[in-house]
């Protein structure tokens, strides 16, 4: 039996094969519709002649056909009666302490970068990474660290920034032993598996993949759809990763600005062009975190928004996805 971790490390396969051939099909048969309708003598004719145009038309139905791709491939957890939130959780238990992590990334990540038509990214230096003390000396914390002893907050900080410390880990421990500079996390993707099933660190003493972290720990834990801002995989298109640890004791506070934060940059977050709303991709793959219609996602959005782009997500606009870059969100180097 295939697990959970295996379907959806296949699904970014998937995806990226049926992204592709649609794409290809769709443009094999609209390139001829111009023609079809001029020989036609059709009127019509002078509303298609912007290929642009009708592939637009034609994406709610590719996006049905992506949605349910990600449906087979992520596991499903919506339906599950047993998570938690924030509210519901125990306040009862002890806190750990995450200041290397802030350090460590107060002085590795780099501000307001650009990847193709993405700006704004939060970027990292990985090189960097590689010969600081404090970061291995987190990473030796997460691997010794218990969380079932935290209370209820402090584990869903724990595990998001145990989510994002390990994907920089398998990033930095790779290009560390190999000497090259990836261009894409999926790039890691090879013969033992795909990158999200792979080992990334030692976690609570044995080593974790980021789907068992994402899946198990966050995703199946918690009924709090904002984890999606705050975990990142490395990728010019994921929200921003935080240039702080994620506290208990502000956790809720700090995943409130990352969802704001996000939704602020209009290249991979939130647009709003007149009656048109363009959303990360996040919200087409993960639909089912955010509610069970597009209806919910936007009212999910509404405290994150800008006021004037309120009036937009609350009525019934056009929702379009930005294209997802892989590109890795590597710092631009010193030299």
């Amino acid at each position: 039996m295939t697990d959970s971790s295996q379907v959806y490390g296949d699904y970014i396969d998937r995806l990226i094969i049926i992204h592709t051939a649609t794409i290809y099909l769709f443009r094999q048969i609209l390139t001829g519709i111009p023609l079809l309708l001029l020989l036609l003598q059709l009127p019509a004719v002078y509303s298609f002649n912007n290929l642009g145009m009708v592939l637009d038309f034609f994406k709610p139905y590719y996006y049905r056909i992506e949605q349910k791709v990600a449906s087979k491939g992520i596991p499903e957890v919506a339906s599950k009666t047993d998570r938690i939130t924030l509210d519901t959780c125990s306040k009862q238990g002890a806190s750990l302490d995450h200041s290397l992590w802030t350090a460590v990334l107060k002085r590795h990540v780099v501000p307001d970068c650009t990847f193709g038509v993405v700006t704004g990214v939060n970027a990292v230096d990985y090189a960097a990474l590689q010969d600081d003390t404090d970061y291995a000396a987190y990473m030796d914390i997460l691997a010794k660290a218990d969380p079932t002893s935290l209370s209820g907050a402090e584990q869903l900080a724990f595990w998001m920034n145990a989510y994002n410390a390990a994907c920089i880990n398998l990033i930095v421990e790779h290009e560390k032993k190999s000497g090259d500079k990836l261009t894409s996390i999926n790039k890691l993707t090879d013969s033992s598996g795909q990158v999200w099933d792979q080992p990334a660190a030692i976690i609570t003493g044995k080593p974790v993949s980021l789907s068992h972290i994402e899946h198990e720990q966050l995703r199946g834990v918690w009924a709090e759809p904002a984890v999606h801002a705050c975990i990142v995989c490395a990728s010019s298109s994921c929200p921003n990763l935080r240039p702080e640890a994620f506290e208990g004791v502000t956790v809720a506070e700090q995943m409130k600005d990352q969802m704001k934060q996000w939704m602020t940059n209009d290249t991979k977050g939130l647009r709003v062009t007149g009656n048109r709303l363009e959303l990360s991709r996040i919200f087409l793959w993960f639909s089912a975190d955010f509610g069970s219609s597009n209806a919910d996602i936007r009212k999910f959005l509404q405290p994150y928004v800008a006021e004037h782009q309120n009036k937009i997500v609350k009525g019934s606009p056009v929702v379009r996805y930005f294209e997802y870059d892989w590109q890795m969100n590597r710092a631009p180097s010193k030299e």
